[in-house]
């Protein structure tokens, strides 16, 4: 596996001649075992077949990869980033009197395409997913990953057997770190759909 790190002094990867007689399959099965974007990246560069197989497979070897990391909460990630990236959605802190036109059917609709039919199986197509957007979900991942892991050391009595990191996913039903991971998820999804209006207290 290191080979596809191995850098010529353009600071390219150098182009590994194994890579090309993979078959194409075992090329795929390596890419989505890969632990991050970058690595993924690396690899296809190191090889023009690798990077033919990349761009035939795009989506589904990224959003394979983003399972790998996140497990059970990659649809609610989703979530999430649409939400933050929704032009309908108000600016935080609220500093609108009135809301868009249609805000409640536009924000059930979210939900509805991004969560109420995603419980257990994310069902956006392949195409969903872009280098961008991997890129993305990974990064407000490990703010998540890092606040459950210096959460847990100080206040969960019973430290969970898994690191839940970058590299480390732990199962969903760990009683520790996926609930508290889901509900950072959740808070975040919530402050960006439900408004609050910051005027001032009245007074008496």
């Amino acid at each position: 596996m290191a080979s596809f790190t191995r850098q010529n002094d353009r600071g390219f990867p150098r182009s590994d001649p194994l890579l090309g007689k993979l078959p194409a399959e075992l090329v795929i099965a390596i890419m989505v075992q890969l632990p991050d974007v970058q690595c993924l990246t690396n690899f296809y560069k190191a090889s023009p077949r690798a990077l033919s197989i990349f761009k035939e497979n795009r989506g589904y070897l990224l959003k394979q990869l983003l399972r790998g990391r996140l497990g059970c909460l990659l649809p609610i990630a989703v979530a999430r980033l649409e939400a933050s990236k929704a032009e309908w959605t108000p600016e935080i802190p609220l500093r609108v009197t009135k809301l868009c036109d249609g805000y409640d059917g536009k924000c059930i609709a979210l939900c509805h395409h991004y969560l109420a039919d995603q419980v257990r199986e994310l069902r956006v197509p392949n195409r969903y997913f872009t280098l961008e957007r991997a890129r993305e979900l990974l990064s407000f991942h490990d703010r998540v990953s890092d606040w459950v892991n210096t959460f847990s050391a100080g206040v969960l009595v019973k430290p969970s057997r898994y690191k839940f990191h970058s590299r480390h996913q732990p199962p969903a039903d760990d009683l520790e770190w996926y609930p508290v991971a889901k509900t950072l998820y959740t808070t975040e999804l919530a402050s960006i759909l439900i408004p609050v209006r910051y005027d001032p207290v009245p007074r008496g």
